[in-house]
């Protein structure tokens, strides 16, 4: 194949580290070899004999392992002085492209068969091809959707559980035709993913999916830099390992899928097991490892036990008697003897959750981790910070903790609620604003809406890595705000004042709540009464409201909501998923108006007012007799962890992406909706629905087609969980 071809070898491999500490990502040894050797090899198995890597992290260790090239293939270099993104680095190094260009990852191991994949790109006409492969477990990578030709028809970036939609994953292997790379902007940071493919999808340019059955594994962390190893050592990378290492020891155990190198020290009793020791490191008597890395000159001390994860840097000791319980030890660092060294890092420990913009943390250190991550990610120059009840002492530890960060400025604005920040953060046309609760965040952007499931999922993967900006050598100015309050009952009082006042008790055990709730009905043309058939009370943290004894639930407060809305004239979104069951509903979809009408409706103080807005109008019996009947059925069906992404791909040619996650299938009067639980092993299906039978009828196709799935026979089993309303 005579093509350019650019290996983007420039990461850092944060989520190697302590083994990636003192080396870039693509240097990471592999059986006595770099990881980005195995992709000249791959290259050289196909005919190409010329590459330019383009390099960011330390380039001058990748140009001195490398030289002019290795295996056949002759490199060259692209350096950046600055990050300029995958989609920019590659710009960089073709410069004005004449034909196609292979990119492809100097980190990952693979036997992509690129001869077929070419031939496939060239077939269909496209102006970019993506290597898709399937994997169990997609949750760290870019899904993909195909359609049945392998057209691309959406990207769903590192979702977790709750927005997989199928178990295609990108690979970071592409072909591209120079139309695709001319797209890209000179000297700017952008990005594959998040940018150039989106925008190919808008264009309607023909994008497809290659579908690759042969192996690939990202080296991206130490579970999969095992996994890697262990497959090369057992010829299942569709490579031999370019060393073999260490097999045998007198009285211990190396087991078939452990790399132990020429040049370490291992006692003749040790145990290793699934594991890594590289050159110089120094494995003692009684010592006994399972998944776990010792780095150039690490030394595990007599006796010493370590589990699964555990990482030793470069030139670390693990003291005699000591056990590394997943633990990273970075290099340099000696441990006392008969230390227990454990991570904070497992994510399945679950001590810090990041989900549709609600970050919940368990203690300081987490909160202070999450507030650099924060910054990390969204690049803020000019925060807004809030606090909700009893959050004070976490509200001052966030104001001091942004404030040690290089930040331009944070703006105190004091007590508050998620809907006045929101406000708050649209006025002063900040970059985005955290409201401190008293269990962790809410984190919103410049829009005022909350961070989205992919900035989620990127911000905690920052914080498992522990990435922090560069702290400040000046600390942040903190500017104090104290019309917020002021500012935001004027917002309501012309949103949604009402000209026919109603009486309404407040009952609310918490001052500030109270005191807002009865500023915000006097505001709005409403009088506050010791008496009344309507209540403005607190649940929980939620504020809701009764009427003549009952409280409305969310579903009615969302269907009178958006009732009053459509009677002043404003286009209604299916913001919640079940506005299938009703008539003269948008879809719900990623536009910004109807990101800004979920954040609208997501205000429990606006929402309320609005409700009460439509009583007025039209008298409280009538606003309840109009409200629909919607059957809401849910069922919950065992489906283990690794099964998930392929009963949703079995799935998705009968049903469509869900915006809000998942898979949807759609009636003229109902709705339902298939996803997985972000945490437990199962399945959940929602339909909704103007009648029972419809109702079933669409729970079925989805129970039905599950069980196809995962060849379980029968209907309605009774290993199914139902429920109902």
């Amino acid at each position: 194949m005579a093509m350019h071809t650019v290996i983007m070898a420039g990461g850092e491999g944060v989520r190697l580290r302590p083994l990636t500490q003192s080396l870039p990502k693509p240097l990471a040894p592999l059986c006595g070899e770099p990881v980005m050797g195995y992709t000249l090899k791959l290259l050289q198995r196909h005919g190409i004999k010329d590459a330019t890597a383009t390099l960011w992290y330390r380039p001058e260790d990748v140009m001195r392992a490398f030289g002019m090239g290795r295996h056949g293939v002759a490199l060259k270099y692209c350096t950046e002085s600055t990050p300029l993104g995958t989609a920019g680095s590659v710009l960089r190094a073709v410069e004005k492209p004449q034909d196609t260009t292979l990119v492809l990852s100097g980190d990952g191991l693979t036997n992509c068969n690129l001869t077929r994949a070419y031939a496939f790109h060239r077939a269909r006409g496209a102006a970019a091809t993506l290597v898709l492969t399937q994997v169990d477990i997609p949750l760290p990578y870019g899904v993909v959707v195909t359609q049945a030709d392998g057209r691309i028809e959406r990207f769903v970036e590192k979702p977790d559980w709750s927005r997989v939609v199928g178990n295609l994953v990108n690979t970071g292997i592409y072909f591209l035709e120079p139309e695709v790379i001319k797209l890209i902007p000179h000297d700017a940071p952008y990005d594959f993913g998040r940018q150039l493919f989106p925008q190919l999808l808008q264009l309607g340019m023909p994008m497809y999916g290659y579908i690759s059955h042969e192996y690939w594994c990202d080296v991206g962390d130490p579970a999969a830099f095992l996994r890697a190893q262990g497959d090369l050592l057992t010829g299942r990378a569709g490579f031999s390992a370019v060393d073999m290492g260490q097999r045998m020891l007198p009285d211990g155990y190396i087991s078939f899928d452990s790399y132990v190198a020429p040049g370490a020290k291992v006692a003749k009793d040790a145990v290793i097991r699934s594991s890594c020791v590289l050159e110089g490191a120094c494995v003692e008597s009684g010592v006994q490892m399972t998944g776990s890395i010792l780095g150039f000159g690490a030394r595990a001390g007599y006796g010493s036990y370590l589990t699964e994860g555990s990482v030793l840097g470069n030139g670390a000791l693990l003291e005699r008697f000591s056990r590394c319980e997943g633990g990273r030890i970075w290099p340099g660092v000696k441990t006392l003897p008969g230390a227990v060294v454990r991570t904070v890092l497992k994510q399945e420990n679950g001590l810090l959750c990041v989900r549709g913009g609600v970050a919940s943390v368990q203690d300081p250190a987490q909160t202070t981790m999450l507030a650099g991550a924060l910054l990390q990610v969204q690049k803020a120059e000019r925060l807004l910070l809030m606090y909700a009840q009893n959050a004070q002492p976490a509200y001052a530890l966030w104001l001091g903790t942004l404030g040690s960060y290089a930040m331009h400025e944070i703006v105190d604005c004091g007590r508050g609620t998620e809907g006045m920040l929101s406000y708050a953060i649209t006025q002063e046309k900040a970059d985005g604003g955290v409201l401190v609760t008293s269990d962790g965040a809410i984190l919103l952007d410049a829009s005022g809406n909350r961070l989205d499931d992919a900035q989620s999922a990127q911000l905690q993967a920052c914080w498992q890595r522990q990435e922090t900006p560069c702290r400040s050598g000046q600390a942040a100015k903190i500017c104090r705000e104290t019309n917020c309050r002021g500012a935001y009952l004027k917002y309501l009082a012309d949103s949604v004042h009402s000209n026919t006042g109603l009486r309404v008790q407040v009952r609310l055990a918490d001052d500030y709540r109270r005191a807002l709730a009865q500023d915000s009905l006097w505001q709005t043309g409403h009088a506050v009464a010791e008496k009344s058939e309507l209540m403005l009370l607190q649940s929980g943290n939620r504020l809701r409201l009764q009427v003549r004894g009952k409280l409305l639930n969310f579903q009615h407060e969302w269907l009178l909501s958006i009732r009053a809305l459509k009677k002043s004239g404003a286009p209604i979104y299916d913001t919640q998923g079940y506005g299938a069951a009703l008539e003269g509903l948008l879809p719900m979809d990623d536009s910004d108006a109807c990101r800004a009408q979920r954040a609208f409706l997501g205000d429990e103080l606006l929402r309320m007012l609005l409700i009460l807005r439509l009583f007025a109008e039209e008298g409280v019996e009538t606003a309840l007799r109009t409200l629909p009947m919607i059957v809401h059925k849910t069922i919950e069906i065992p489906c283990d962890m690794r099964d998930k992404s392929r009963v949703l791909s079995a799935l998705l040619s009968e049903t469509s992406p869900s915006v809000q996650g998942g898979l949807e299938r759609r009636q003229s009067t109902a709705c339902a909706h298939l996803k997985p639980d972000p945490v437990l092993p199962l399945l959940r299906i929602t339909a909704y629905a103007r009648s029972a039978e419809t109702a079933d009828e669409l729970c079925d196709f989805f129970d039905q087609g599950i069980r196809k799935a995962l060849h379980r026979p029968g209907k309605n089993g009774s290993d199914r969980m139902n429920g109902s309303s």
